[in-house]
């Protein structure tokens, strides 16, 4: 999407990246609605697993992690178990229509339904600044292996991503890895993609397959 002012008034324009992701958006979301539960705990139960073996994981103090709703992955497994380990965890809260912040959380009693139906820290969780940061654990509708990532289109992540020091790792079932990506100037490419059967590092040559 791109803005273009002109006799006082904004025009946007649809570029065709744009038009990319929507259509991946609709077959992904359709797709996902399908999924059997025993599938999805299956699945991302060994993506956690996944996740835990990372050494970025490990090297980690303040561990960013969004909260799984509906089809998502659910991360509630690895905030716990990073919880246990020591970790400070905080997660996403959306403030207006464009921007979130991170808040920490303690377990899932600091949770409440926020923007969207999507589970965020209360108001009564302390906000900490990105440069607080070590490993951002980040969600997506679908991500190519060079770590392009399809967001739900509101454009919160890459915004919160953007010019920001800390390793930034994708969560997606390998069912969602696709080919080449579309990708607008404002998307923000991600350095480690986690699915149930590797995980992709972009600055590396290959992948590691468990």
């Amino acid at each position: 999407m791109q803005l273009n002012k002109s006799n006082n008034s904004i025009e946007i324009q649809i570029t065709a990246e744009d038009r990319k992701k929507q259509e991946i958006r609709k077959e992904l979301l359709a797709a996902r609605a399908n999924l059997p539960i025993s599938y999805m705990i299956k699945i991302d139960k060994k993506i956690i697993q996944m996740l835990l073996s990372l050494p970025e994981y490990k090297a980690s103090e303040m561990i960013f992690c969004f909260i799984g709703v509906r089809n998502e992955i659910d991360t509630m497994p690895f905030i716990n178990a990073a919880m246990q380990a020591g970790k400070c965890v905080c997660a996403p809260r959306c403030i207006d229509n464009e921007t979130m912040e991170a808040r920490v959380i303690s377990g899932f009693n600091d949770l409440e339904r926020g923007m969207y139906g999507l589970m965020e820290p209360n108001n009564r969780c302390r906000t900490i600044e990105p440069a607080e940061i070590d490993l951002a654990i980040i969600p997506c509708l679908a991500c190519d292996a060079e770590g392009h990532r399809i967001g739900y289109g509101g454009g919160y992540y890459d915004k919160y991503m953007a010019d920001k020091r800390f390793c930034k790792a994708v969560l997606c079932r390998e069912q969602d890895i696709i080919d080449n990506a579309p990708v607008d100037s404002y998307d923000v490419t991600v350095d480690i993609v986690i699915t149930e059967k590797q995980i992709y590092r972009r600055k590396a040559t290959g992948s590691q397959e468990i």
